[in-house]
């Protein structure tokens, strides 16, 4: 909705290109932001998942080679 319907004052402003890369990163923000916010909803609801999700996180960090 974002992407598709974009003000034309603000595309006229700072150029489609520029326009389309700030609401990429809006979107990939919000979601990040949701995630976390479901993370912590799910440990305070149910406590004894806080083990699995920090063992998530371990296993999606990238180690160094």
């Amino acid at each position: 909705m974002i992407y598709n319907e974009a003000p034309i004052a603000l595309v006229s402003l700072i150029g489609r290109k520029q326009y389309r890369c700030c609401a990429r990163d809006i979107y990939y923000f919000l979601q990040q932001l949701a995630n976390g916010i479901l993370e912590c909803l799910f440990i305070s609801v149910f406590p004894e998942l806080r083990d699995l999700i920090v063992d998530v996180h371990k296993k999606m960090r990238v180690q160094p080679a």
